[in-house]
């Protein structure tokens, strides 16, 4: 049997082949568009929460600083109470101390619920890079379905076509998963 009248004879069998081949790779480009799009929207989301966990580390750091200086206030005034005898002074200095503790329970509060933030970005910032590796790979595979579509067209051959509609379905649900991740972020 001669492959040129095998190749007709496919021809023969879908005639409309070549224009369903360009539809589908340009709905795989399509997607894959998508895809490296919010792949790189989820990147620069990650980065960005990132850095805001890294402002709010640097202001718990400045706040836990701030109370152990009230500490050491606090530790200098109770020196000053042993070494005072005068009872006016000794007054002051109990209402300093007071004053201190109020602060630095204040404080302590304050530096706890930075650090309750701080967490929640590094969590957010970890989920964006989640989804943007899930879109990464959704793309990936899509790019491959658009490249082996047009090469089942010029080598003749379907079984390239059916890779390229396997890609495309198993990076359209990488797509998928990864838009859920995503809203589900947001």
């Amino acid at each position: 049997m001669d492959p040129l009248d095998t190749k007709s004879a496919i021809e023969r069998s879908f005639p409309h082949l070549g224009q369903q081949v360009g539809i589908a790779t340009s709905l795989f480009a399509l997607l894959a568009a998508f895809a490296g799009i919010m792949s790189a929207r989820c990147t620069v989301r990650a980065t960005m929460t990132k850095n805001e966990a890294i402002y709010v580390q640097s202001v718990i750091t400045d706040a836990w600083n701030y109370y152990q200086a009230k500490n050491i206030r606090g530790e200098l005034a109770e020196l000053f109470e042993i070494t005072t005898h005068s009872a006016p002074l000794l007054k002051k200095i109990h209402e300093r101390k007071d004053l201190l503790e109020i602060e630095k329970k204040k404080i302590f509060e304050e530096a706890k619920q930075k650090e309750i933030e701080r967490d929640h970005f590094n969590k957010k910032s970890s989920d964006y890079l989640d989804a943007s590796k899930t879109f990464a790979c959704a793309l990936v595979l899509l790019q491959m379905a658009v490249i082996l579509a047009p090469l089942s067209l010029l080598g003749r051959q379907p079984y390239l076509l059916h890779m390229a509609v396997v890609l495309s379905i198993a990076g359209s649900i990488y797509l998928s998963v990864a838009c859920f991740q995503y809203f589900h972020i947001i």
